[in-house]
Formats: C-alpha cells, sequence, structure tokens
C-alpha cells in the first residue's frame, strides 16, 4: 500500500466533489 497513491485518489476525489 502506497499513502502517495492515497493521496493522489483523496486529491482526484477532492476535485470532483467541487
Amino acid at each position: 500500500e502506497s499513502i502517495i497513491g492515497v493521496d493522489i485518489s483523496v486529491k482526484a476525489l477532492a476535485r470532483a466533489a467541487k
């Protein structure tokens, strides 16, 4: 598991939310 990969996913979801 990669923390960086999770960070990218979270940022992608954050952009989609807006």
